[in-house]
């Protein structure tokens, strides 16, 4: 019977090699989260945050054992907390999906300011919803083309901002009638020096044709308004 107890490894070195287990563990838990092109850099970069904070927990806990259970227990929790460390991203294509989805609503939201600008002509505003249209198309293939988290939120991104600044706002309404006012009035102004060096004209008929003029810029001057 004395044979029947044969003593472990001491406690210093069963710590040892549970904090060795753990270690390996979090580098293939990191590893993990590093090949996952579901993640976006950030999001790995804080699971491995998380790794590493377990781990010197875990490693905490381990030291502070006293026998052999207690080391045990202490690596099976360290290990299990570190194992749920990694949390798999979205999948690329529901990622892709959802972006694609934003900016379509991104898009239509553009285009509803475009069509509400008083300050566009509607062939200018149906210049601007075309381009709005084809860069959303682009985007689209962009995002598509898209092999990791960080290429499709990139995509989304610079798509955001190139859809965006589709929408540029047209001369202000009172800086657009005074343009258009100036221009019918350098154009009357013209009518009438060629009213008085018409030599075909007597006094009085160049005088009731430039009223004439003064007449109509008047009243286009008041329909500009």
């Amino acid at each position: 019977m004395d044979a029947d107890h044969k003593p472990n490894k001491s406690v210093d070195d069963q710590k040892t090699d549970q904090k060795k287990n753990l270690k390996d563990e979090a580098q293939a838990i990191i590893n993990k989260i590093n090949a996952d092109t579901t993640l976006t850099t950030d999001k790995k970069n804080e699971e491995i945050g998380q790794v590493q904070k377990d781990l010197t927990t875990a490693d905490d806990n381990i030291d502070k054992a006293a026998d052999a259970q207690a080391i045990s227990q202490a690596y099976q929790l360290g290990k299990d907390k570190i194992d749920a460390d990694y949390v798999p991203g979205t999948p690329a294509t529901d990622h892709k999906n959802a972006q694609k989805s934003n900016l379509n609503a991104e898009a239509q939201r553009v285009i509803n300011a475009i069509n509400a600008d008083n300050t566009l002509t509607n062939d200018e505003k149906q210049a601007e919803i075309r381009q709005v249209n084809s860069d959303l198309t682009q985007a689209n293939q962009n995002i598509d083309n898209a092999q990791t988290a960080d290429a499709i939120d990139a995509a989304f991104n610079t798509s955001k901002t190139t859809i965006d600044a589709d929408h540029k706002p047209g001369t202000p309404a009172t800086d657009h009638k005074n343009a258009q006012k100036g221009n019918l009035k350098d154009e009357a102004q013209k009518i009438i020096d060629a009213i008085k060096a018409d030599t075909t004209l007597t006094d009085q008929q160049k005088q009731d044709q430039i009223k004439q003029v003064n007449d109509d810029l008047a009243k286009y001057d008041q329909l500009i308004d």
